[in-house]
């Protein structure tokens, strides 16, 4: 049985949804899987608490740590007692070679890489999840001391750049890109960006974050109400940009509309929106609920009627690069409205299952909304439509089949 390492920072944490999705697809495929994580957190912790059960991946998953000693003069004095102590091969202690590896070699750098990840040496492919927690696997690979292939998926946040930072995000990615076997990424949009900072087009490819469509459903029978009930799913930080959803709320009501505005995500941002809505008057309109499971955050969506995709550039230039939660609403037949930023368009089509405004214009955001909640017909157009789109181009079948040929293609190879 081939045997796949996941690498990530953190396990359960935040984004966590995507990597389980990726973790439990390898698992399905029939492959051995762990998970090297540098911290790990309690199960309680999770959204999605039954599928770490379900698939053990508590178990799986082992937290690795990096203990080379700060002080020059201990650093070969420690790695013999580990040797020793632990019986590691004592031909590690070979990766001390300056004349081989140079200033790795002697800082004990390499040593305390490879018995960070010992254990795990004998896997066939490590898939990273975050260009930003490669390492040590590519000091490794660049020596060739680590023989299996590295595929990375980047998600966003670990891609972007603005003016000051192009230079030396490009820099942290050179040795990466150089020896890493594959990229994989969720939209053209993160590609574009990825392709900027160096990475080979010809190794790259565009896998979006899967969604589950037997469990994001629309409900048989939805309960008719005169009430129109809105709805966002995200961290409540200045990025996810919710402000706009209460102010395009705020027009609605003005015009006459009964809405209802549930915010489900926890975050900085919550005293600030607090404020807002007690401000404009929306107390009885726009619920904070917090953070919500998996469950909670699919059940509300399927009683709502729109999804707000309130996303918009922030201010050091960054966006969203998916958003996995609009394929999640549109899976469960909500149209949606969102702000014409980054990679959501590629994520809805436009007219057909629902609308886009341009960044925190949230007054033609009020007159989409508009439009969706004079014409019946044309929301439940959408909502067929934007179920039919997710199945097609977003199930998470799909994502795992791709993933499944990448792995086979790399595994081959080996």
């Amino acid at each position: 049985m081939k045997k796949i390492v996941f690498k990530t920072d953190l396990f359960p944490g935040n984004s966590e949804t995507f990597i389980i999705n990726q973790v439990t697809g390898a698992i399905k495929m029939g492959y051995d899987v762990s998970l090297i994580v540098n911290e790990k957190n309690d199960v309680t912790q999770s959204s999605q608490q039954e599928l770490i059960k379900k698939y053990k991946l508590a178990e799986k998953t082992f937290e690795i740590k990096n203990i080379r000693p700060n002080n020059p003069l201990n650093v070969l004095f420690m790695a013999l007692k580990i040797v020793l102590k632990k019986r590691y091969p004592a031909a590690l202690l070979k990766t001390f070679n300056y004349f081989k590896y140079k200033k790795a070699g002697l800082s004990g750098r390499l040593f305390y890489d490879l018995i960070s990840i010992y254990p795990f040496l004998n896997a066939d492919l490590f898939h990273v999840q975050f260009g930003i927690f490669a390492e040590p696997l590519v000091r490794l690979k660049k020596q060739g001391l680590l023989k299996a292939s590295i595929v990375t998926t980047f998600h966003g946040f670990d891609v972007h750049f603005n003016s000051n930072t192009y230079h030396k995000r490009k820099e942290s990615y050179r040795n990466l890109f150089a020896v890493g076997s594959f990229f994989t990424c969720n939209t053209k949009y993160l590609a574009n960006q990825l392709i900027q900072l160096g990475c080979p087009p010809e190794k790259l490819e565009i896998i979006p974050m899967g969604i589950d469509i037997s469990f994001f459903k629309p409900l048989n029978h939805k309960k008719v109400s005169d009430r129109i009930h809105l709805i966002s799913v995200g961290r409540l930080i200045k990025f996810k940009n919710h402000k706009d959803g209460i102010r395009a709320v705020a027009e609605l009501i003005e015009r006459g509309y009964d809405v209802f505005y549930t915010i489900i995500g926890e975050g900085k941002e919550y005293k600030n929106l607090k404020n807002l809505i007690n401000k404009l008057g929306l107390v009885d309109h726009v619920l904070l609920a917090g953070a919500k499971s998996q469950k909670f955050i699919r059940d509300t969506m399927q009683r709502a009627d729109i999804f707000l995709m309130t996303s918009v550039q922030d201010e050091t230039g960054r966006r969203e690069t998916q958003g996995v939660v609009t394929g999640e609403a549109q899976a469960c037949g909500l149209p949606v409205v969102a702000f014409n930023s980054g990679g959501v368009p590629y994520t809805m089509i436009d007219g057909e299952t629902g609308f886009l405004s341009e960044e925190n214009d949230y007054q033609d955001m009020a007159k989409n909304i508009e439009k969706l909640i004079t014409n019946p017909g044309l929301r439940k157009q959408m909502s067929e439509k934007a179920r039919q789109f997710v199945t097609e181009h977003y199930a998470l079948e799909s994502s795992a089949e791709k993933m499944q040929m990448l792995y086979q293609k790399l595994l081959q190879q080996n």
